[in-house]
């Protein structure tokens, strides 16, 4: 999942994204690159 952190209307889904919303799309990469979404980091956890 990712966070949305500048607004956009997918096109394949036509849904409009605004800033704060969570992304769980198959575009993750693709918007990510474009500056539309930021990636959570998940965690390790500590030995």
């Amino acid at each position: 999942m990712a966070e949305v952190i500048a607004g956009f209307r997918d096109k394949e889904t036509r849904v409009v994204y605004v800033i704060g919303d969570d992304y769980d799309g198959d575009r993750v990469a693709e918007l990510t690159k474009a500056g539309f979404l930021k990636k959570e980091t998940t965690k390790k956890a500590a030995k």
